[in-house]
């Protein structure tokens, strides 16, 4: 997953002091309990403590519905705040525990957290603000104040909804696990995405290929294919492109024979490439040299005419975190020295997932600035002036952006269509992906495919098409 090291670093970084249990709390409940109980007590306890949320909800879960005990209920309802499905119950569950909130070190941050869930953000902001009282250390105490500033944001933005139709995409893709990062070939006769769950190849790991029960699910590349009908079919893993590593999609080129994937093989993401062969086979992955360095690189995209890679990286010499850099493809076939495209897209914040309409004109990218952010990774846009300069980057606001992380925004070439992922109410899992309406969202821009082979005297010859640039119709290759 590209962001998944940022969530390790938040994993381990909050994991000493968010995430404590009540040990006397819990000792007198232990003497209600039966030992079969207090034996799935200790496990839900040690997911807790790991931050593992979604581990620990179904036991916390379980032992609640037999007791009706209150601080079960807070345990239950602290995990349910980080379960979309489950918002709505966070903030009854964890209030039920108010009588013996002065035991609990972080009932506030949790309470504020299900209060934020349910869009209650002044209220949010006063059990954030009671929390900072606490002495807690400064790598909480910045985390808390981020989730202030998202509060305000949505504040501020609460009237700027955007009139689209989202829909999520179903479940031949999405799962109860996570998909994201959905990618199309010029034909959308297949889409390659991001599987990360209980089937990973990988299994669950602290780092690459050192297995753990505490790690995270590693990804997988799938498959679907569309019918006549534009139905996706079940989506399959591509067995050529993963291993026990991660592997996530990221850019195919137009024809669908080239793909630019993210794998992390010594605990630092980098860009490879794979081409499909005659045989109809994915090859081997290799390196893309040229950008991939002894840091962290994640996702990419390129231009229209393929002579240009945007891609994210966290490398010295950007304005903090992650950011979006650009490299040049010379016609020798190797990259200029990468440089950043510095503000104002990138931030002291982290940005990723980079995207660029077919015409070449709207850049679209992921951050999770604390000033424009209204949680998580927000999708921003801003537009490409003179095709080498940026306007001012746009939140693109709500429903389409959420308190969750949203992400790796794509535009199906046909330019009917948008896909991208999130985690909503309504979804199968965890981050799912979603289809946007794009009658309904932003002025369409259609990629136009052309393809044949132009014969001189009966021998192919190579030509190009030209065009009107106001219309930004791409410069293509035929042969």
């Amino acid at each position: 997953m590209k962001h998944v090291f940022v969530f390790v670093f938040v994993f381990f970084a909050l994991s000493d002091t968010i995430g404590q249990i009540n040990d006397s709390i819990r000792d007198e409940l232990s003497l209600k309990l039966t030992k079969d109980d207090i034996s799935e007590l200790r496990i839900a306890d040690n997911y807790f403590k790991d931050l593992e949320y979604l581990m620990a909800l179904p036991v916390y879960e379980k032992l609640y519905e037999k007791t009706n005990d209150s601080y079960l209920a807070y345990m239950y309802g602290c995990c349910c705040a980080f379960e979309a499905h489950s918002y709505s119950k966070a903030e009854t569950l964890i209030l039920k525990a108010k009588v013996i909130k002065n035991l609990l070190s972080d009932f506030n941050y949790y309470y504020g957290k299900s209060l934020q869930n349910n869009e209650k953000y002044e209220l949010a902001k006063n059990e954030f603000q009671e929390y900072l009282k606490l002495p807690i250390p400064k790598t909480i105490k910045n985390y808390v104040l981020h989730s202030i500033e998202t509060c305000d944001n949505n504040i501020q933005s609460k009237n700027k909804i955007i009139p689209i139709k989202i829909k999520n995409i179903g479940d031949k893709i999405n799962t109860s696990q996570s998909e994201y990062s959905p990618v199309f070939a010029s034909d959308e006769s297949f889409m390659l995405y991001t599987y990360r769950g209980e089937k990973s190849i990988g299994g669950k790991q602290s780092l690459p290929g050192k297995k753990s029960e505490k790690g995270i699910y590693f990804e997988d590349i799938y498959v679907s294919k569309r019918d006549s009908l534009g139905n996706f079919s079940k989506g399959e893993p591509i067995k050529e492109l993963n291993s026990k590593t991660h592997e996530s999609a990221s850019y195919i080129t137009t024809d669908g024979r080239k793909i630019y994937l993210y794998k992390n093989i010594n605990g630092s993401g980098e860009i490879y490439f794979s081409k499909k062969g005659v045989d109809e086979k994915w090859s081997k992955p290799e390196r893309l040299n040229g950008i991939c360095s002894n840091h962290w690189e994640g996702s990419c995209y390129f231009t229209p005419d393929e002579k240009t890679i945007y891609f994210s990286s966290d490398r010295p010499g950007g304005l903090g975190g992650r950011d979006i850099w650009k490299s040049k493809l010379l016609d020798n076939g190797t990259f200029e020295k990468p440089v950043n495209v510095g503000a104002p897209i990138n931030t002291s914040s982290d940005e990723d997932t980079p995207y660029i309409t077919s015409d070449g004109k709207v850049f679209y990218f992921s951050s999770n600035d604390s000033k424009k952010s209204i949680g998580g990774y927000d999708i921003f846009k801003a537009d490409i002036i003179n095709g080498n300069t940026f306007g001012e980057p746009e939140n693109i606001g709500k429903p389409l952006n959420t308190i969750q992380d949203d992400k790796y925004l794509i535009i199906s070439p046909n330019g009917k269509k948008a896909y991208y992922s999130s985690e909503h109410l309504d979804g199968l899992g965890q981050q799912d992906i979603y289809e946007i309406d794009r009658a309904t969202f932003e002025k369409p821009v259609a990629l136009i495919q052309v393809s044949g082979c132009v014969t001189y005297e009966g021998k192919p010859v190579e030509s190009k098409i030209l065009a009107n640039p106001d219309i930004g119709t791409q410069i293509s290759k035929l042969n």
